[in-house]
């Protein structure tokens, strides 16, 4: 990733331990993370107008799930510009097609992989998408 520009990610994931280990790793990694533990509080930042390099977000959420958030995202033309990489511990071929069909460029089985294989990841998923896209 481009180290001369600030890079924001906007974390939506519930776990409030592996959402503080990812922010950990990512800032070490270089970026800035802004993390929420909902939807709705990642919706209301993304309205007052913070707009994300990259938004990595949960699936398996209560109250509302990823795919709401891609869809609730799609429907108020938000995070329009942002890669979407979904996190998930489940290994789910049709889940994965959904979140792709929703606007999500990745898609991450986390209980397979470290934080720091995570964000190894997502630069991968950012370099291929910035390639794709230009």
């Amino acid at each position: 990733m481009n180290q001369d520009k600030r890079i924001d990610v906007l974390m939506v994931d519930d776990d409030v331990l592996l959402a503080n280990t990812l922010a950990e790793i990512f800032i070490q990694g270089g970026l800035h993370v802004t993390a929420k533990l909902n939807v709705d509080d990642a919706m209301d930042s993304l309205r007052t107008g913070f707009k994300p390099d990259i938004i990595v977000f949960d699936i398996k959420m209560p109250k509302k799930d990823g795919f709401t958030f891609l869809e609730e995202l799609k429907n108020e033309n938000l995070g329009v510009g942002s890669i979407k990489i979904a996190l998930t511990n489940d290994d789910n071929q049709q889940e994965c097609d959904r979140a792709t069909s929703l606007g999500a460029s990745g898609y991450i089985v986390k209980s397979t992989m470290s934080p720091a294989e995570i964000l190894e990841h997502i630069r991968k998923i950012v370099a291929h998408k910035k390639v794709v896209q230009g």
